[in-house]
């Protein structure tokens, strides 16, 4: 019988003959890090670009409404008469004063000193308030209108005779320059008072340094002597156009069976006539005047609201007077031709930054959602990944650690490039309101919270 043959090598000893290429396959191992940049990192990235632009139209879209309603809020201002943006404060010379005070004796006459002291401090009340205030307060003592019954030529008569005020402005010097004359350096025979006219007052009422008219008072004819002649300096300014009279006269024609038709014409008491006036003119008829400039043009439109409250607080809280002027403190009143306008544009505002509100809202919340879902995409890749950390023991903390370890590297990046381009790009971006933070902490907290959320879920 023949002997058997000898096995072949590769099956006598199959593991040491074997090629490479025929030993069993084998799973090669990955590292963790390596799933998430490969199946994940589509999600991640995802979830980044999602937080960014949310937090970017969370922050552009109120900043530009608040740049575009700034914008209406400015025009609007723009447009209106310098006299409007100003507070006004007034009472009546006897109150002020005293005279129509029952309770002790009269007050004295007020002087330079104590009028420039009434702006002073009737201006630190109303900066208190706090109201935004600009230079170029002044404050005035006027009388009304008083009829001139000699030295007015033919071409001051209309039907009725002419008729005149008689103001004194402390800041007149500052505000008007010398044309012809000069202001008067001493004392006025009594009953007599120095003035001081413009251009266009002279020519309609026929004066020059040297004239004198006559005006019809109750207490008696007080006459006024014509010293100087001067222009204005800064005619857009409130101390001009508060009172268009002041600059140049002007016809009054009444209405039907009121009277007959009449000039009408400012003029100023002199530098240092101030005491003078009042001891002329004193009683009924004068009035005290103040005023204010506002300075309004850093006002945007979310700052109007605190601005009419401003406003409306000034009106009814007494200024803080001290001293001589304490006494007529109870006398003043404040007002601000500004109020109704504001009052209207909130008005519209309110109907827009409504439906404005919704809109960014929904948004806010369809981004959240979005968010969210992305949120679920990234747990649903990385579902392996986290069933073989439960395996090997890891607990639900510390998988939604890891998701939020995760999802603030993806988050937080984004989130502070979408605010960044917010603020440097989108006109009126530097002011971002409250509203646009809170609707990107809405998206950043969705990003955050969500991939832990779901995945220890």
């Amino acid at each position: 019988m023949p002997a058997p043959a000898p096995p072949h090598p590769a099956t006598a000893d199959p593991g040491r003959w074997r090629s490479p290429s025929a030993r069993p396959w084998r799973r090669p191992w990955h590292p963790p890090g390596r799933r998430i940049t490969g199946t994940a990192a589509g999600s991640t990235l995802a979830l980044a670009l999602l937080v960014g632009g949310c937090v970017f139209a969370a922050l552009a879209g109120p900043a530009v409404s608040l740049h575009t309603r700034t914008q209406a809020l400015q025009q609007t201002l723009a447009r209106l008469a310098g006299t409007t943006k100003t507070v006004q404060v007034s009472t009546s010379w006897a109150a002020f004063t005293g005279r129509q005070s029952f309770s002790g004796g009269p007050q004295p006459n007020l002087t330079p000193d104590l009028l420039t002291t009434s702006v002073r401090e009737t201006g630190r009340g109303l900066a208190g308030v706090p109201l935004p205030l600009a230079a170029g307060d002044w404050a005035s003592l006027d009388t009304s209108l008083i009829a001139i019954s000699s030295g007015a030529p033919a071409r001051a008569q209309a039907g009725a005779p002419p008729r005149l005020e008689v103001v004194y402005r402390d800041p007149l010097t500052s505000n008007a320059r010398l044309t012809a004359g000069s202001y008067a350096t001493g004392r006025m025979p009594a009953g007599g008072l120095a003035v001081a006219v413009t251009g266009p007052t002279a020519a309609r009422f026929g004066l020059h340094p040297g004239s004198r008219l006559t005006l019809t008072t109750v207490a008696g004819p007080v006459r006024l002597f014509v010293t100087a002649m001067v222009a204005e300096r800064a005619a857009g300014s409130t101390f001009w156009t508060q009172d268009p009279g002041a600059g140049a006269p002007s016809l009054v024609v009444p209405g039907p069976y009121q009277g007959l038709p009449y000039w009408m014409g400012e003029v100023f008491a002199d530098p240092g006539q101030l005491a003078a006036m009042q001891a002329a003119f004193g009683g009924p008829g004068m009035e005290l005047n103040w005023e204010f400039p506002l300075e309004v043009g850093g006002v945007n439109a979310d700052q109007a609201q605190g601005l009419q409250n401003a406003l409306n607080r000034a009106t009814a809280t007494p200024l803080p007077l001290t001293g001589t002027l304490a006494a007529g403190e109870d006398s003043l009143t404040v007002a601000s031709p500004l109020t109704p306008v504001l009052s209207q544009f909130l008005g519209t505002q309110a109907g827009i930054e409504t439906v404005l509100l919704l809109l960014f809202v929904s948004l806010a919340v369809v981004g959240a959602a979005v968010i969210l879902l992305a949120a679920r995409m990234i747990v649903a890749r990385r579902a392996g990944e986290l069933a073989v950390l439960r395996a090997r023991g890891g607990s639900l903390r510390q998988v939604a650690a890891l998701m939020a370890r995760a999802a603030v590297l993806a988050a937080v990046p984004a989130a502070l490039i979408g605010a960044g381009l917010a603020i440097a790009l989108v006109p009126g971006g530097a002011a971002t309101s409250a509203l646009g933070w809170a609707l990107a902490g809405i998206a950043v907290l969705a990003a955050l919270a969500g991939p832990p959320l779901i995945a220890a879920g």
